[in-house]
């Protein structure tokens, strides 16, 4: 089941990054209501798309402290959003 972990971290750390924030994802583990099974991953991923706390795929709480001040240099470092413009679907019709 190495690949759900691939798919985890392609889809978690690269919204940690480009948001310049914490992302945390939760997933369901074992059965799920409909007899059907899940094995997904939880993560915690920083600003800087480190992985804070991994879930894994058995059920657990996995509390985490974070950094809040992290945020602050990763946005002053990459500054993704420097350029950010509001796009609206209205005017361009």
């Amino acid at each position: 089941m190495s690949y759900l972990w691939d798919v985890a971290c392609l889809q978690t750390v690269p919204r940690a990054i480009e948001n310049e924030t914490f992302v945390s994802t939760s997933c369901a583990v074992g059965l799920v209501d409909g007899g059907r099974e899940c094995y997904e991953y939880s993560l915690v991923v920083n600003s800087w798309g480190e992985i804070l706390v991994d879930g894994g795929v058995s059920p657990e709480l996995v509390p985490t402290i974070m950094g809040l001040d992290q945020i602050g240099g990763s946005r002053t470092k990459i500054q993704i959003l420097t350029n950010n413009r509001p796009y609206d679907l209205a005017q361009k019709s």
